[in-house]
């Protein structure tokens, strides 16, 4: 019986040994959270300073990334030669239309106003040339096949088969899209304007004569340019002589020169010249008429038009 009850309190009470061994896995398993607990104050300050090392490179790399863009940004600006990249595209679009280009100096940079210096252009028997010309452009639009620009001449002259005339001064507005594509996909308005124009030459016509020397105080032309026609809206010339009014159209064709002329000729004599060669006045009342103004078909080709004057009264 004795025996049987020191068993049982062998159970209950645990003995020295138990609890050594108690004690020593307490202390391992505190040991064991120790270790897992935040950095002290010394790891947590390395913590800090490596994070803030990391933070400045960072900024390094990203000062460095934009200033190599930058840098190349006005490399490109400056040294890149556009003037060159549009004299090809000029001469390009010159050579698939039938035209012989020809210009002394292009400055084109990539903001602000740029310049074409003499410029001259031939095919046919027809000659334009000009001193300067100064567009405002937006090359990122041009680039785009895209042409809207503001654009001004200095001294145009054109000379054609026993013809020409020129102008001191032409100004134009021109919206056009699709300009990679041939000229009768083309897209958009335009409006031309200038003064200071003369008659250098003409043919001789039927009863008028020739016009040389005669002067063209202004001319105003307003048109639109869709589904392969120039449709135009306003066009006069006012000269010494007469004053004209132009309607019609014109039909596009690959080969711009070529495009085919639909056009009227309106044309309203003044009382001077009317005074200086009643002949013309006299022959002028017989011709048909649109409200007192005497008006003549006007046929042929850009490159190549020509007045359908009657032979004769």
């Amino acid at each position: 019986m004795a025996k049987r009850k020191e068993k049982i309190e062998e159970k209950i009470i645990p003995n020295d040994e138990d609890i050594m061994e108690d004690e020593e896995e307490t202390q391992a398993l505190l040991e064991q959270i120790d270790s897992e607990e935040l950095p002290d104050e010394i790891e947590e300050e390395e913590f800090l300073e490596i994070t803030e090392v990391e933070s400045l490179g960072w900024k390094r790399i990203f000062t460095l990334t934009a200033s190599g863009i930058l840098s190349f940004f006005l490399f490109f600006v400056i040294f890149f030669p556009f003037g060159e990249t549009i004299r090809g595209t000029l001469y390009d679009f010159a050579t698939r239309n039938g035209i012989i280009l020809d210009l002394k100096e292009i400055d084109f940079p990539i903001f602000g106003e740029k310049t074409i210096e003499n410029l001259k252009l031939e095919w046919n028997s027809n000659q334009f040339a000009c001193e300067e010309i100064r567009l405002n452009i937006s090359l990122f639009q041009f680039l785009d096949n895209k042409l809207e620009t503001d654009l001004h001449v200095k001294f145009a002259k054109w000379e054609g088969l026993e013809t020409s005339w020129q102008m001191k001064r032409i100004d134009s507005e021109v919206q056009l899209e699709g300009i990679e594509d041939r000229p009768s996909l083309w897209a958009g308005s335009f409006q031309f304007s200038g003064d200071g124009g003369k008659i250098n030459e003409t043919p001789e016509f039927p009863i008028i004569g020739n016009l040389n020397g005669k002067e063209i105080k202004k001319f105003n032309l307003v048109g639109k340019w869709k589904s392969g026609r120039i449709q135009i809206e306003r066009a006069t010339i006012d000269t010494n002589f007469a004053k004209f009014q132009i309607t019609g159209s014109l039909r596009v064709v690959d080969n711009l020169m070529s495009s085919i002329l639909d056009l009227n000729l309106c044309a309203t004599i003044t009382e001077v010249f009317a005074n200086e060669r009643p002949d013309i006045a006299g022959y002028a009342a017989l011709l048909p008429n649109d409200n007192g103004k005497v008006c003549i078909p006007l046929r042929g080709s850009l490159g190549n038009p020509k007045l359908e004057l009657p032979s004769g009264p």
